[in-house]
């Protein structure tokens, strides 16, 4: 089931869905959110890969001035935990660095389909819990890198204390 939903108010986007869910009887999604289905739903299992025990994914990107940078974190036991200290089955730098680059391709995808229905996503947040199999996702298309002292490295960390559990 994929519900999209738009916030007028703070101009960003809101997507839920069950993955492996069967679809509603509907309208049929548009190209847009076929392909951005398919790419959450690729960004969550690469990061389940590369950290299957876990009971929270939490996937961070910013997609602004020519730049596309991505980041994950995960909840486990109950922690909140970095991709750097999550338990997981290979923590090596080429491993985290394969992740994150699949992660950033799949933002290029969802950049390449969007429609004039479906403005450029600046940054996306998406978290996925493993119990429920669902996932919660913001996009938002306004520019969140306005002042050059903030990095997306800066609204990740913001959005982890956010979600803390």
């Amino acid at each position: 089931m994929i519900e999209y939903l738009v916030d007028g108010s703070s101009s960003a986007s809101r997507m839920e869905l069950m993955l492996d869910a069967p679809q509603r009887d509907s309208e049929p999604l548009s190209a847009f959110e076929e392909v951005l289905g398919t790419a959450v739903s690729e960004m969550v299992s690469a990061a389940l890969e590369y950290a299957p025990q876990v009971d929270e994914v939490l996937i961070y990107f910013s997609n602004e001035n020519g730049t596309r940078t991505a980041d994950v974190a995960y909840v486990q036991n109950g922690t909140l935990l970095t991709k750097d200290h999550v338990e997981a089955p290979d923590t090596s730098s080429a491993m985290k660095r394969a992740l994150l680059k699949f992660i950033v391709s799949q933002v290029g995808r969802i950049q390449a389909s969007v429609d004039s229905a479906h403005p450029i996503p600046t940054a996306g947040r998406i978290r996925y819990a493993v119990a429920t199999r669902s996932v919660d996702m913001d996009l938002t298309p306004t520019p969140e890198l306005t002042d050059y002292q903030v990095s997306p490295s800066d609204k990740f960390q913001e959005w982890l204390q956010q979600v803390a559990p």
